[in-house]
């Protein structure tokens, strides 16, 4: 178990997310929901460049720094048990930073080097571009409102214009962000 229930009971909504939604959901959709995409990336054509996951990898109320950690390696794990042919593309969202202790720096020592291995590029704070093929690249933003940097919004997108190179031509992009 992934958290310090003393700190989860001072948060009542998600205390009960964490009792009553997300064991079910998590139960009754992921095995499912990882072959289908085993299944999709295997066997669409064309062929799969790589699966995005938009934000939310983990629900990000651990309660402790140790904890949060290990809740991230946990889905860390899973991921790279499904041991996909194609890189894994994580957006970041609220949860995987949220203002729970220890989660953006538990985002920062085990979901970014997850990320940063399976692109074979750093990914900074978690704004990146990912070249996907010749022809197609995507934008990954910060999480809107992200409480881990405190960053304005302004500066999220004021990053575009310095990584969005309108030069190219034939290239098909997409912004992605979580928000």
């Amino acid at each position: 178990d992934y958290h310090d229930w003393d700190y989860v009971m001072t948060r009542p909504q998600d205390f009960a997310q964490i009792m009553n939604e997300y064991p079910q959901y998590t139960a009754v959709f992921l095995p499912a929901l990882m072959s289908l995409i085993m299944e999709q990336t295997l066997n669409a054509h064309p062929g799969v460049k790589a699966v995005v996951q938009l934000g939310d990898l983990v629900e990000g109320v651990a309660g402790t720094p140790a904890l949060a950690r290990e809740m991230n390696r946990g889905a860390v794990d899973m991921l790279y048990a499904a041991s996909l042919p194609v890189p894994w593309v994580l957006v970041k969202g609220n949860h995987d930073v949220s203002n729970s202790p220890g989660q953006p720096e538990a985002w920062d020592e085990v979901i970014r080097p997850f990320i940063e291995g399976q692109l074979g590029k750093r990914v900074g704070e978690g704004m990146y571009s990912f070249k996907i093929s010749g022809h197609t690249e995507l934008f990954i933003l910060d999480q809107f409102f992200s409480t881990d940097r405190n960053l304005p919004e302004s500066e999220m997108v004021e990053w575009l214009p310095g990584n969005w190179n309108n030069q190219r031509q034939n290239i098909n992009s997409s912004l992605l962000t979580s928000l």
